[in-house]
């Protein structure tokens, strides 16, 4: 059985990346790269599918959902996500995704106190 946590992790070092990208660009008052933040909104969404690919599996199936629902995931993440963890997990599944959408904000607070620093 496989994990969710490692992926997790993968998920936290890229925004840890990005976070210190935007924060530098911002705080340098360079403008930030369209494949960058491309890039971010690409990894983001594939980072959560796959963790929700690898929590499924830890979970044993009991949540009944067909063999794609990592792409749908991927693909309509704000619904998907916040679904899945709704009935997985009841509650606690929303507060999970409020951290999920943190880890989204974390780059723009980043680069928004850059800018106010600098």
């Amino acid at each position: 059985m496989k994990r969710a946590w490692p992926y997790l992790a993968f998920l936290l070092l890229a925004t840890l990346l990005y976070t210190v990208y935007r924060f530098d660009c911002s705080k340098h008052g360079w403008p930030e790269s369209d494949a960058a933040q491309g890039f971010w909104r690409f990894n983001y969404a594939f980072l959560i599918a796959w963790w929700t690919g690898a929590d499924r599996r830890q979970l044993n199936q009991k949540f009944a959902a067909p063999f794609e629902f990592e792409a749908f995931v991927f693909f309509a993440w704000p619904i998907a996500f916040p679904y899945y963890l709704y009935k997985t997990r009841r509650g606690i599944g929303l507060v999970l995704f409020v951290g999920f959408l943190i880890l989204l904000t974390i780059p723009n607070l980043a680069a928004a106190v850059a800018r106010l620093l600098g």
